[in-house]
């Protein structure tokens, strides 16, 4: 619900659905103390709640003060929302970051990723998003990386540099250069997304890990094979 009205924007397909267990599955082999929900509620303002894709938190977050809860179950607000989408418009994704930072969360990480539809070449340009609310300008990308199989269509670029005003330079990976590498394989670092720690693990009564104080590289390219084959790998 926004601002009082129901509103859908995503037809959640199986290719939606397998790349959110994906990335639930990486980061829960990474450090298993995170506490992962699938399709939780969010109050994100008086008026707005938002179900999102996933959540990611501490275990160990201290309970919220009264009027400071995530939801009616009472917990504290994840550190990192995860959002995917397939049908949903890159602007739409946009948006949920003024929301998801807004002042009634303690909502640290934001990350999306846009899957466009396959092309008949049987390619497929995909990005991923990075808003971090301890940036100077939160809503703005400070990290957009195209790990498709295909590049992204020079509109989306236009969108993100004048629309989104993100910085040409934060817009990196397959087709943004001449000599862009491709992202055919585990571990390259170009596709190489970081979550950091000290957002990650924000309010944490434990403080960050000793083996995750560099925060968890989020493999694209394990990405792109799930969303190029969502009932196979």
């Amino acid at each position: 619900m926004i601002d009082g009205n129901v509103i859908a924007y995503e037809v959640p397909l199986s290719d939606h659905g397998a790349v959110v267990i994906k990335f639930a599955f990486l980061i829960h082999e990474w450090d298993d103390q995170l506490n992962q929900i699938v399709e939780e509620d969010l109050v994100l303002e008086d008026t707005s709640h938002c179900t999102a894709d996933l959540t990611i938190k501490p275990r160990d977050l201290p309970r919220p003060r009264p009027g400071h809860e995530s939801n009616s179950n009472g917990g504290p607000y994840q550190t990192l929302v995860f959002e995917v989408g397939t049908t949903e418009a890159v602007s739409s994704l946009h948006d949920l970051s003024a929301r998801y930072f807004s002042p009634q969360t303690t909502i640290q990480i934001y990350i999306a990723i846009k899957l466009y539809p396959i092309r008949q070449d049987n390619t497929r340009a995909m990005f991923a998003m990075r808003y971090l609310r301890t940036n100077q300008h939160p809503t703005v990308l400070d990290v957009v990386i195209s790990f498709g199989t295909a590049p992204l269509h020079q509109s989306v670029i236009g969108y993100l540099l004048n629309d989104m005003s993100v910085p040409d330079a934060n817009i990196t990976g397959v087709g943004r250069s001449d000599d862009a590498i491709a992202c055919n394989g585990p571990s390259i670092p170009d596709y190489q997304l970081n979550i950091p720690a000290a957002e990650l693990y924000n309010g944490s009564l434990n403080g960050i890990p000793p083996n995750a104080v560099d925060g968890f590289d989020l493999d694209l390219w394990e990405i792109q094979r799930k969303a190029l084959n969502p009932h196979y790998y």
